[in-house]
């Protein structure tokens, strides 16, 4: 369904979001809660995660294959 490296992209980003936890040690500096780490890296990465992820879900069910059977709720009658 999803290529190989999507593996790698959705370990790479749970790894990215990881510094969001901090901000519940920190008051100020790049680790409190408005600071790069915090929240614009864990922001931009989920993002870029959201867009990805989409993109390729939608690919995947574009090239599915139809297997010519009525769905369940063809079967009700």
């Amino acid at each position: 369904m999803y290529p190989r490296w999507t593996a790698y992209f959705n370990v790479w980003a749970a790894v990215l979001f990881l510094p969001g936890g901090l901000a519940y040690f920190f008051r100020t500096g790049p680790f409190a809660w408005n600071g790069v780490f915090a929240f614009w890296v864990a922001a931009s990465t989920f993002f870029l995660w959201l867009l990805v992820m989409t993109w390729l879900t939608i690919a995947a069910i574009d090239t599915e294959p139809s297997t010519g059977q009525p769905g369940p709720a063809a079967a009700r009658g």
